[in-house]
């Protein structure tokens, strides 16, 4: 009897453990077909990520750190989010000229994952031109530096940190 309670314990600790540090995390497949779809009916007032995030996992926070526009006070231009699995979503288009900074901190998973899910979450929007990695595999940009969007994979212990900038 106490070796049965002994082991359920074990496994009880096993299982936080795990969650804790993100091994019960699966990355969803991203549905193209639907967040093309999505993004164009809100003209594109929504990030694709951002999105994404929405239809896959339940937030656990309302948006905090909210800044407004200068010149549309009713526009919210920066914000940050917290989803299940300890996800966290911030973006920031607040400069006029600055383009769009958008954050996303996932829990560690493959790092050949999180490669072939900025691939598909990228040609949502941005499927014509060409775009390529760099050699150690945590840079996407255009081919020759041109404007556009660039991803940067950041790895630590137990997380993947993504920084996307956007802009000219």
């Amino acid at each position: 009897m106490k070796k049965s309670f002994y082991t359920f314990i074990l496994l009880i600790f096993i299982f936080k453990i795990n969650i804790a540090f993100g091994q019960l995390f699966q990355l969803i497949e991203p549905n193209l077909t639907e967040l093309k779809k999505t993004h164009s009916v809100e003209n594109n007032e929504n990030d694709i990520i951002y999105l994404y995030l929405k239809r896959n996992y339940k937030p656990v926070t309302t948006k905090t750190n909210i800044q407004k526009s200068d010149y549309n006070t009713s526009q919210i231009c920066a914000f940050e989010q917290v989803f299940e699995y300890k996800i966290k979503y911030s973006i920031d288009f607040c400069d006029e000229e600055g383009g769009i900074t958008t954050k996303l901190r996932l829990p560690k998973i493959e790092k050949q994952k999180i490669i072939t899910w900025i691939e598909k979450i990228h040609a949502v929007n941005y499927s014509n031109a060409p775009y390529e990695w760099n050699n150690e595999k945590n840079i996407y940009s255009p081919v020759g530096g041109e404007a556009g969007c660039y991803y940067e994979l950041k790895e630590s212990n137990n997380e993947w940190n993504i920084e996307i900038f956007c802009g000219c």
